[in-house]
């Protein structure tokens, strides 16, 4: 059975002596609120100055908080393009989003890869450029990566975690595979445990305030 003596102690911390001093914590809440505050306003103006790097930006373009586009000189936004915040955009080979395109959180976009067949393994210096095109009226939902040489046509949908590999057609709706059983758990293992209350804190170490 796995036990460490720092873990106790920080589970004591956490959930007996801390909540007896919560009015000292409402100082935290208030920091909090007031760095969120300063970064809003960092993302904004950073954003701007992206903005006008880029080689074409549409009006009523919105990149919300904070976002990586390596190379915005071939980079090429229609109208009314919002992005959120978590945009990793790899543009060395070319990006071009249409008008009222509208992308959620974490969106990952490559345009560039590496050669795997060239001199060394597993890939060599030599990059190859692939243009990314998202055609106009869009929805690209959260936590979506976009492969380099993608064209995403009009009015389509991409649904939150797919993979985007392939062209998708106009209208069309993309969503990831659904969940798949690899295996289940031992069930008398399982309501041994839960009968005798042996549940894992941090790390797994086991935590006493529950057991």
């Amino acid at each position: 059975m796995h036990d460490n003596k720092y873990i106790d102690i920080y589970n004591r911390l956490i959930d007996f002596w801390f909540p007896r001093f919560r009015f000292v914590f409402r100082f935290f809440l208030i920091l909090d609120k007031v760095l969120h505050l300063i970064a809003f306003f960092y993302f904004i103006f950073l954003n701007e100055a992206i903005k006008t790097k880029m080689k074409s930006c549409g009006c009523g373009v919105r990149l919300n908080g904070r976002i990586v586009m390596t190379d915005p000189k071939g980079v090429i936004f229609g109208d009314n393009v919002h992005i959120n915040s978590g945009a990793y955009l790899r543009t060395e080979g070319g990006l071009e989003i249409g008008d009222n395109v509208h992308i959620s959180r974490n969106i990952t976009i490559y345009t560039r890869n590496h050669r795997y067949n060239g001199d060394l393994l597993p890939y060599d210096s030599v990059n190859i450029n692939k243009p990314v095109l998202i055609c106009r009226n869009v929805w690209v939902g959260m936590n979506v990566s976009i492969a380099p040489g993608v064209t995403i046509g009009e009015g389509s949908v991409i649904g939150i975690g797919a993979v985007v590999t392939r062209d998708v057609a106009p209208f069309e709706i993309v969503v990831p595979e659904g969940p798949m059983t690899i295996g289940r758990r031992d069930r008398e293992h399982y309501r041994r445990l839960e009968k005798e209350k042996l549940y894992g804190g941090a790390s797994g170490y086991v935590n006493k305030n529950l057991s």
